[in-house]
């Protein structure tokens, strides 16, 4: 006898679940655009900042010592923050900037953190705070991003985060993006950066783009301040623009070259007087030396060059000219001598504008060029500053060596 096959049809039913996968599907308290930002003592606290599209009850972080656990929250502190409205010009804000500052951490230690409102988190994320002592590190330094942000930016950011990933922090060099009142381009930096502001520490120096001059006066935009926590110990006017910050051995000073330049001079000299740092880095946005045809960086050139020179600054990065350029050292407007102490000056542009080359410059420069989208990583130890520039690709374009 013959056994009869039989086909067993199975009906499987599943249950679809629909998950967010957009902004506009999460709630209006959801965080977004979450930033790191290093504060004046980077070995023992962090700042974060975030955004909601409405006000929430309370703005409030998780933080704890990293670990492979599932639980991470069993061993987290709660820390409450500070909310605010982020102008639009009219009465209603266009949103609402939450921040909190992590304080009484350890040096050299790997934290995890979530934001929220106690009801709505974000994803945990993670940041390690700077080494108490003068150890080695790298850093990624990008000049201007500004234009097509999404189609461009991202690129390059993701090309840094690439070649880098294990960055101390990032520096931005201003002009992040074109116009700094229109919320939808800090909407697109954001959507370039993705996730990695939230796990990358940033700092920042605004640039001429960073300002805007309604009725002929010229102003930080409001937007600068409440999407960012950056120190506040350099001149009281220019709080969050101007300041320092000394990280394992290096001191690095953020300088606006929009405004009150007289008084970061006066702040500069006597700031750089008290310094025993290894390294003086400084970041401002408009070059002394400018790369770009028919520019010249005389205004600045004149107000901070002879603090420069008389302190020994080792390093200025900048940007503003949309082409690259990286000078010899220089002292008293002139290339140094052999055994003479000098200040290299580095012009970069991580975005795609760019500009014709300053042939008129180029005898301070050992290395210029232009049309494409560059990001440096700089190398720090007690003895030796190592410099490389890449492009988008992640070839080597440039590098140098500075030795103590």
């Amino acid at each position: 006898m013959k056994l009869k096959r039989h086909l067993s049809i199975v009906i499987l039913v599943f249950t679809v679940m629909t998950f967010p996968v957009l902004s506009g599907d999460f709630p209006d308290t959801f965080p977004t655009r979450i930033i790191l930002n290093l504060t004046a003592t980077p070995q023992n606290s962090m700042a974060v900042t975030w955004r909601t599209d409405v006000p929430v009850k309370k703005a409030v972080a998780y933080i704890v010592e990293s670990n492979s656990s599932v639980s991470l929250k069993a061993g987290a502190i709660l820390i409450e923050g500070k909310s605010q409205g982020v102008p639009s010009g009219s009465e209603q804000p266009i949103g609402y900037a939450h921040s909190v500052i992590f304080s009484d951490l350890k040096p050299g230690t790997l934290y995890a953190y979530k934001v929220g409102d106690g009801d709505v988190w974000s994803e945990w994320n993670q940041f390690k705070t700077a080494q108490a002592g003068d150890e080695p590190f790298h850093f990624v330094f990008l000049g201007d991003p500004q234009n097509e942000l999404i189609e461009y930016v991202s690129r390059i950011f993701r090309s840094a985060y690439r070649y880098a990933s294990d960055a101390s922090f990032w520096l931005m060099t201003g002009d992040l993006v074109t116009s700094p009142r229109d919320d939808d381009e800090w909407r697109d930096f954001y959507y370039a950066a993705g996730w990695i502001p939230g796990n990358m520490p940033m700092i920042m120096t605004p640039g001429n783009h960073e300002y805007y001059a309604p009725l002929a006066t010229s102003s930080l935009t409001p937007l600068w301040k409440p999407q960012f926590t950056l120190p506040e110990n350099g001149p009281a006017s220019l709080g969050e623009s101007c300041y320092f910050i000394d990280y394992q051995g290096a001191r690095f000073i953020s300088l606006n070259g929009n405004e009150g330049l007289e008084t970061q001079v006066r702040w500069l000299d006597s700031l750089l007087a008290k310094t025993s740092a290894n390294w003086t880095i400084v970041m401002m946005h408009q070059p002394l030396y400018s790369t770009a045809k028919g520019r010249d960086g005389t205004k600045h050139r004149d107000t901070f060059q002879a603090v420069f020179d008389r302190h020994h600054v080792d390093l200025v990065l900048q940007g503003h000219d949309h082409a690259y350029g990286r000078s010899y050292p220089i002292r008293n407007g002139e290339i140094a001598g052999p055994g003479e102490k000098g200040t290299v000056y580095v012009v970069s542009v991580s975005g795609p504008k760019t500009y014709e080359m300053n042939r008129e410059n180029q005898q301070f420069f050992v290395k210029m060029d232009t049309g494409k989208q560059w990001f440096q990583v700089i190398d720090v130890s007690p003895k030796q500053l190592k410099y490389v520039s890449y492009t988008v690709n992640g070839e080597i374009f440039d590098s140098f060596v500075l030795t103590k």
